[in-house]
């Protein structure tokens, strides 16, 4: 049986010996539990480290059989932390998914910013689901108190971006959390009763 075959991924699937993986866009990472994340322009410091790219110039289901992490197909957790290959057009330039080791979710992305780079709207982070079970079903929001007034979360055209609201004078660290929460959490998957959990993403934003 081809896990793939009711293609429950955004960016590709390959089936494994037992259950399936997504792909995540070239230079995208896999966070957790099926969101890709890409770090655009900063230096990263060392720890956990995401790939980043230079800032511009100008549903299906689950198939039987899926390792759920846990999850109880009856009424749990839909397992998200998948990955593949296929080729996807993205702002005019055909990129390849990858497949590598994914993100720990529990530890914080570590960015650094130099603050004479830092201008209102600026972009330091780029954040889009894997599955299609989470396409156009998913919104991702700072948590209350995460550098609201210096940090916003913008989305365009499926891809939400972590952004400066306006310039940070002075030295700062911003330990931000990014709640990523399904809009339709119960959802009939293969005809059974799944659940979509919310996922945090933790940043440490050092302004030097």
């Amino acid at each position: 049986l081809n896990a793939c075959g009711t293609d429950p991924c955004l960016f590709g699937c390959a089936p494994t010996v037992s259950s399936f993986t997504c792909g995540c866009p070239t230079g995208y990472h896999m966070l957790g539990q099926g969101h890709c994340v890409l770090a655009v322009e900063p230096t990263l410091q060392p720890g956990q480290n995401i790939p980043h790219v230079a800032a511009p110039t100008g549903g299906p289901g689950v198939p039987p059989g899926e390792g759920c992490y846990g999850c109880d197909i009856e009424n749990k957790d839909l397992p998200l932390s998948k990955r593949a290959k296929r080729s996807i057009q993205d702002n005019n330039t055909n990129m390849n998914s990858t497949i590598e080791e994914p993100l720990d979710p529990s530890k914080p992305l570590i960015i650094t910013v130099p603050r004479t780079q830092i201008k209102p709207r600026m972009t330091i982070l780029k954040v889009l689901p894997a599955l299609v079970a989470l396409k156009d079903n998913v919104r991702y929001k700072l948590a209350k108190g995460s550098g609201n007034r210096v940090f916003s979360v913008n989305t365009r055209k499926g891809v939400s971006s972590l952004q400066f609201r306006r310039k940070v004078r002075k030295q700062r660290t911003f330990n931000l959390d990014i709640v990523a929460r399904p809009r339709i959490k119960r959802e009939k998957i293969g005809g059974k009763l799944v659940h979509l959990k919310k996922v945090d993403i933790r940043l440490t934003v050092s302004v030097l």
